[in-house]
C-alpha cells in the first residue's frame, strides 16, 4: 500500500483532501517544475502568457434543412486525422455562436471525460468549425511561444500536471482556473525556438494534408450528379426479386439505391472487383502489455485518431496468426462494428508510421488487387455516395456490423475520377508531422528531466 504524509498547510494551499490528488504523478511533475525554478529558469503561470476561456454549456439548436448552418465538432473529433462535422447548428438560433468559433492562434485543451488532457493546435481546417464547450481555448498570439506551450502541454510532465487537478465524482473534469494555474517553465531561448520550429512545421504539414484531402474529396463529389436527400414520408416499394435475403428497409433506402445507380451510369465499379477485403473472424483473449513488450493495438473507434486516446499494446502471442491482425502501409481501413452513421465504415489510410501495428477483429481492411492504386481506393470509399451504400448494409439487432460479402457489391466511382497519388501523398504527410511533433515533445521532456 502506498502512503504519504501531507502537512495541513499544504492541504490548505491546495484545497484538496482526496488521496488521488496527493498520490498522483502530477505531484512529482510539479516538483520537477519547481526544481527548474530553483535552477533559475523563468516559470510562469499559463494565465500570465495566455488568454484562457471555455464557452458555457448550451442547448444545441440544430439547423433545419433550408436554414443557414455552421459545422460543429465534438471535443474528441479534434483528435482525428481529418475532422468532419458531427452536426450542423443553426447560424441564427444559437445564442453563443461567437464563443464556439475558433481561430489559428488557439490551442485546444480537452477538459472532460476520458479524452481529458491532450492539446491540439487550431489550423485552417479545424478553424472552419464550431467546437463544443468541453474544450478550453488557450490563445497565444506569439507563434513561437504558442508552439512551445503546445509542446509542453503534450509532454508526459505536462499531461500529468493537467490530470493532477481533475475532479468529479462520475466524469473527470478540469476548469479554466485549473488550466490557468499550470506552471510553464520557459527554457533557454535556443531550446524554445528549436522546439517551436519543429512543432510549427508539424502543424503546417498536418494542415496541408487536411486541406488537400478535403479538396480531393470535393473533386470526386463534384464530378458526380446530385441525388435527392429526401426520405419518402409515405415509404416506398421494392420488387420481391430485389430483396436478396434482406427484409429490413435500410438496404433499399432510395437515397442509397440512387447513389449506386448514378455511379453505375458513369462507369462505376464494384468494390469486390478492385479490392481484397479482410476482416479477422477469430476471437482471442486480450493481453495488454507495456509499449516495450507489445505492438500498438487499435480498436475500431481509434482508427481515425491521429492522437490515439487510451493507447493499448498487445502481446503478439495472443494471436494464433498475428499476420491476420497487422496493418500495412497503404491499406484503407474502417470500423466494421459500431453504429451506422456514427463512425462505422468511415475510412482512413494506414500511414507509414503505423505499418505493422495491430488492429482488432472489428476493423475491416481493404487493399487494391492491383487494378487501381491504393490512394484512389481510399478516395472512393470516402465518397458520400459510397458511404451511403455502406451505412445501409449494416446488420445487427444491438451492434451494427458490416460483412465483407455484402460490401463486395458496393458500387464505387469510376477509377478515372480522383487523384489517388495525391491522396496517398497527403496521408504520408501525417506520418511526417507526427514524427516532428514527437521529436519536439521528447526534446522538451528531456530538458525538464535534465540537471543544469
Amino acid at each position: 500500500m502506498i502512503t504519504e504524509t501531507v502537512g495541513s498547510s499544504f492541504l490548505a494551499k491546495t484545497n484538496r483532501i482526496d488521496s488521488s490528488y496527493h498520490l498522483s504523478p502530477g505531484v512529482m511533475s510539479a516538483e520537477r517544475i519547481e526544481t527548474k525554478r530553483r535552477q533559475g529558469f523563468d516559470v510562469r503561470k499559463l494565465s500570465d502568457i495566455a488568454e484562457l476561456m471555455a464557452p458555457k454549456r448550451f442547448k444545441r439548436v440544430y439547423a433545419a434543412r433550408s436554414e443557414d448552418s455552421l459545422p460543429y465538432l465534438r471535443p474528441y473529433d479534434i483528435f482525428d486525422y481529418l475532422p468532419v462535422p458531427a452536426d450542423l447548428l443553426s447560424a441564427t438560433r444559437n445564442s453563443n455562436i461567437a464563443e464556439l468559433r475558433l481561430n489559428t492562434e488557439m490551442i485546444l485543451l480537452t477538459c472532460s471525460g476520458r479524452n481529458l488532457g491532450p492539446a491540439v493546435a487550431v489550423d485552417e481546417h479545424i478553424g472552419q468549425f464550431l467546437l463544443s464547450h468541453d474544450a478550453i481555448r488557450i490563445t497565444i498570439e506569439d507563434r513561437i511561444l504558442r508552439m512551445y506551450v503546445l509542446a509542453f502541454l503534450n509532454t508526459p510532465t505536462g499531461q500529468e500536471l493537467v490530470r493532477r487537478d481533475m475532479s468529479g465524482s462520475v466524469i473527470d473534469h478540469i476548469t479554466v482556473a485549473d488550466a490557468a494555474s499550470l506552471r510553464v517553465p520557459i527554457l533557454a531561448t535556443d531550446v524554445v525556438s528549436s522546439i517551436a520550429d519543429r512543432l510549427s512545421a508539424a502543424v503546417a504539414l498536418r494542415e496541408e494534408a487536411r486541406l488537400e484531402l478535403a479538396k480531393l474529396h470535393l473533386e470526386v463529389a463534384d464530378a458526380l450528379a446530385p441525388i435527392s436527400y429526401a426520405r419518402p414520408a409515405d415509404g416506398w416499394t421494392t420488387n420481391a426479386s430485389d430483396l436478396r435475403g434482406r427484409l429490413d428497409a435500410a438496404p433499399f433506402l432510395p437515397k442509397a439505391r440512387n447513389a449506386a445507380l448514378i455511379l453505375k451510369e458513369v462507369g462505376g465499379v464494384q468494390l469486390g472487383d478492385v479490392a481484397r477485403l479482410h476482416k479477422p473472424a477469430s476471437r482471442y483473449k486480450a493481453y495488454h502489455v507495456s509499449a516495450a513488450y507489445g505492438r500498438p493495438f487499435l480498436a475500431g473507434g481509434q482508427l481515425r485518431q491521429e492522437y490515439v486516446i487510451g493507447p493499448k499494446f498487445m502481446a503478439e502471442r495472443v494471436f494464433a496468426n498475428p499476420e491476420w491482425y497487422k496493418l500495412h502501409e497503404g491499406e484503407t481501413v474502417f470500423a466494421a462494428d459500431g453504429r451506422a452513421y456514427e463512425g462505422l465504415g468511415q475510412p482512413v489510410m494506414i500511414t507509414p508510421d503505423r505499418h505493422g501495428w495491430l488492429a482488432s477483429e472489428h476493423v475491416l481492411r481493404a487493399r487494391s488487387n492491383g487494378s487501381v492504386d491504393d490512394g484512389w481506393l481510399y478516395l472512393a470509399l470516402a465518397n458520400p455516395y459510397v458511404q451511403e451504400q455502406i451505412q445501409v448494409l449494416a446488420r445487427g439487432s444491438v451492434v451494427d456490423t458490416l460483412y465483407t460479402s455484402d460490401l463486395e457489391s458496393v458500387i464505387l466511382p469510376p477509377p478515372t475520377i480522383g487523384n489517388g497519388e495525391a491522396a496517398a501523398a497527403a496521408w504520408a504527410k501525417f506520418a511526417t508531422a507526427d514524427s516532428l511533433s514527437r521529436d519536439a515533445v521528447d526534446e522538451l521532456e528531456g530538458c525538464l528531466h535534465a540537471e543544469f
